[in-house]
């Protein structure tokens, strides 16, 4: 486990500090058919829209709703107006933050 951890580009292991999970062949799949020519797999910035709803999933605000007012640091970071104070605003991680399906 220590080597793998060690290793150029490997961020965590799935599994517990002491074993790995096995993943299904699927998931390992789709994986390998997105590496890139470097051997990296990239993931897209999921982008959020100015007045888009959404539920914060972490930090001191998870569970908390509000509506984007702004993204920066290439979609890194997120302006939320919070609902529970109007006048509240609050820079997030955009990786803390989930779309809340809009009810139609």
């Amino acid at each position: 486990m220590t080597a793998v951890r060690g290793a150029p580009g490997v961020l965590r292991v799935v599994g517990t500090s002491q074993t790995p999970l096995p993943l299904a062949h699927d998931i390992v799949e789709s994986l390998r058919q997105r590496v890139q020519d470097d051997g990296f797999v990239r993931v897209e910035a999921k982008g959020l829209q100015r007045g888009e709803r959404v539920q914060i999933e972490a930090g001191p605000f998870a569970g908390w709703m509000g509506r984007v007012e702004r993204e920066t640091d290439g979609h890194q970071r997120v302006l939320i107006l919070l609902e529970a104070l109007q006048q509240a605003r609050v820079w997030l991680e955009a990786s803390s933050v989930e779309p809340v399906a809009s009810a139609r």
